[in-house]
């Protein structure tokens, strides 16, 4: 066999090989796509306990001191907390059980203000409900809209009339809700928190802070939220 044949025959095997290693790296990329999406349909699904709680006589406001957010309780409350939290995110989905249990407990007294930013940067099912708890919020209702999405047991479930279908006395014009879901500033106002957290350097979610002073996540973070709200009480 010549040289010249021997060098040819050497080449097609080495492109064969990267054409393998191709569609191996392929392959892989393909699969951690497939288990990122069904990471989030799973994180949506795993638990369809109602977060809702009572927030009647309790004052709803948007808060535009920075980026979008919805807050409720006295807006001189001696305690903030903010929180950011994405919808798509299964720790979030946990703590909207204790923040609910925070405002019975705190904001009802006058003691607590919540205020709640929603990201929408973990997932593509984020941002209609991050949207839909902007147009909620325009009718005084937003508490009750992320309730409403914290009970989603699947994101196909996201629409016009699941968003304006809220449970009990609640009233929603769904009318105006639409308009305001398909404005371009609502798209806008759910964009801008995005900006802020990333210019904040919040990589993670739930994000929170109390009085300003950022509230590290532990196995533990119900008891510890609570114990941070007395101390800043000074109890």
């Amino acid at each position: 066999m010549s040289q010249r044949k021997s060098k040819k025959m050497a080449a097609r095997r080495a492109k064969r090989r990267r054409q393998s290693q191709m569609r191996l790296m392929l392959g892989i990329s393909m699969s951690a796509v497939v288990v990122a999406a069904v990471i989030v349909l799973l994180s949506l699904a795993s638990n369809t306990t109602k977060a809702s709680g009572n927030y009647e006589e309790l004052y709803q406001e948007i808060d535009l001191s920075g980026a979008w957010a919805v807050a409720i309780g006295d807006p001189n409350a001696p305690v903030t907390l903010l929180e950011y939290s994405d919808f798509s995110c299964s720790h979030c989905k946990n703590l909207a059980g204790t923040t609910g249990e925070l405002i019975n407990e705190y904001a009802r007294d006058g003691h607590l203000r919540v205020v709640y930013k929603p990201l929408s940067f973990l997932s593509e099912y984020s941002v209609a409900p991050a949207m839909a708890v902007v147009c909620a919020a325009e009718q005084g209702v937003g508490w009750q809209m992320i309730d409403r999405n914290w009970e989603i047991s699947s994101p196909a479930l996201y629409s016009i009339s699941y968003f304006t279908d809220l449970d009990g006395d609640v009233v929603l014009d769904a009318a105006l809700f639409e308009q305001c879901y398909e404005s371009p500033d609502t798209a806008q106002s759910v964009q801008d928190v995005v900006d802020e957290a990333v210019a904040m350097g919040i990589n993670a979610t739930p994000t929170v802070f109390v009085n300003g002073e950022p509230f590290m996540m532990t196995v533990n973070y119900a008891e510890d939220l609570r114990q941070s709200i007395e101390t800043a009480l000074g109890n």
